[in-house]
């Protein structure tokens, strides 16, 4: 298994504070079956430079290394999850994408659906790069109105769900209603700690349909091995009823 969204990275974001919880999680993957996984920490161009984000990645990642050095962990690769804004479209995005793929994991505002956001799809579409949506299920936005998710996957993007509300359920319906409905390719941890959020995507890949726990692998393997993702059915769209929040 591949983990597409992880807060692995010790002390750059919100995620593992240091290496010892880094190990933890690593070893909490490899526990869930996962042996190959993104290294992606948040990055807002609004915050800070590339440049400077790029070097407090690599710092991290030469920590972690050193901190695993004779342990077996899963496979890495480093990325990032992006926050959008338009001024990110003015941004050098082949050096924030997933493993130096062309597939760039894209986090949305969760307040309000960005006006420009249709245009920017495009545009990364046309200089090669392949937006993948980050946790869609918690956007109000795509809950009240999933037919704007379904736009942006005819467009050509790609969509994340998260494994914690695949694994209950009762909390989220509209995760369910992407998987059935074809809005959603992937299935990510997202995690960021040892207990409130960790590693549990093999506890979420044992809930899925066989059907799409076989095209999510396929489509998993093509962006870790950086080509073209396989054909997605065309997405429908849910009743935005099925979709509310319980």
């Amino acid at each position: 298994m591949i983990d597409l969204h992880t807060h692995i990275l010790p002390g750059i974001d919100d995620g593992a504070e240091n290496e010892t919880t880094s190990l933890r999680m690593l070893l909490m993957q490899q526990r869930e079956g996962v042996d190959r996984l993104f290294l992606t920490p948040h990055f807002d161009c609004r915050k800070g430079s590339v440049e400077e984000f790029l070097r407090r990645r690599e710092d991290a990642f030469d920590r972690l290394r050193r901190a695993a050095a004779g342990s077996a962990t899963p496979e890495m690769k480093l990325g990032a999850e992006v926050r959008f804004s338009p001024e990110l479209m003015r941004e050098d995005l082949s050096r924030l994408t997933l493993g130096g793929s062309d597939y760039l994991l894209l986090e949305l505002s969760p307040r309000r659906y960005p006006a420009v956001l249709e245009e920017a799809v495009e545009e990364m579409l046309d200089r090669g790069y392949i937006p993948i949506l980050a946790h869609v299920e918690r956007f109000f936005y795509f809950c009240g109105h999933p037919d704007l998710l379904a736009g942006l996957i005819e467009q050509g993007a790609l969509a994340q769900v998260s494994a914690d509300v695949v694994i209950d359920r009762k909390r989220f319906s509209f995760s369910h209603a992407c998987i059935k409905h074809d809005l959603a390719q992937f299935v990510a941890s997202d995690a960021h700690n040892t207990d409130v959020r960790p590693p549990n995507l093999g506890r979420a890949a044992a809930k899925l349909p066989d059907v799409f726990r076989r095209r999510m692998n396929a489509f998993l393997n093509a962006v870790w091995e950086g080509r073209d993702v396989p054909s997605a059915p065309d997405p429908s769209t849910p009743n935005p009823f099925f979709c509310r929040r319980p």
